[in-house]
C-alpha cells in the first residue's frame, strides 16, 4: 500500500460512522437477509444500520430449518462490519509504525555494514526502495 492509500483510508474511515460496528440478520419481506450496525450512534443506547443486503446483487439464497436467507450477505456483513473505522485506524498505524522501524533498521545496517561489502548496498537500496515506493493496492 503506497502512502497516498494509507491516506485514503484513513480519510474514510475518519468520516466513517463511529462506534461498534455488529452484523446481524435483518428480516426482509421474503427472506433473511444480512446488516452491519453501529452502535450508540447519536445517543447512547440508539443502532443505526450501515448498510444491509437486501436487494444486493451478490445474495446467493440458501435454506436453514425451511427458512431461506442470504449466505454471502452473511458472509459479507460479517466482513464489513470487522473493517470498521478503529480497526483500519488501528491497521494504518501499525503500518505506519512498522515502516518507520524498518527505515530505522536499514538505516543502522547502512551505516555499520554499508562500506564493507557492496552487496550490502544493493540489498538496502531495494529494501529502501520498497519501503518509498510501495506497489499499488
Amino acid at each position: 500500500m503506497t502512502p497516498d492509500n494509507l491516506e485514503e483510508l484513513r480519510k474514510a474511515a475518519e468520516k466513517a460512522t463511529p462506534g461498534v460496528w455488529f452484523s446481524d440478520s435483518d428480516r426482509g419481506d421474503q427472506f433473511d437477509a444480512y446488516a452491519v450496525y453501529a452502535e450508540n450512534v447519536g445517543y447512547p443506547g440508539n443502532t443505526a444500520s450501515i448498510c444491509d443486503t437486501h436487494n444486493a446483487g451478490a445474495v446467493t439464497i440458501e435454506q436453514e430449518d425451511g427458512r431461506p436467507w442470504d449466505e454471502t450477505g452473511r458472509r459479507n456483513m460479517a466482513f464489513i462490519a470487522l473493517a470498521n473505522p478503529q480497526t483500519i485506524l488501528a491497521m494504518i498505524g501499525e503500518i505506519e509504525r512498522l515502516r518507520g522501524a524498518l527505515q530505522n533498521c536499514l538505516a543502522l545496517v547502512r551505516l555499520k555494514y554499508g562500506n564493507l561489502d557492496p552487496d550490502v548496498n544493493a540489498v538496502m537500496s531495494d529494501a529502501t526502495a520498497a519501503l518509498t515506493e510501495p506497489k499499488e493496492g
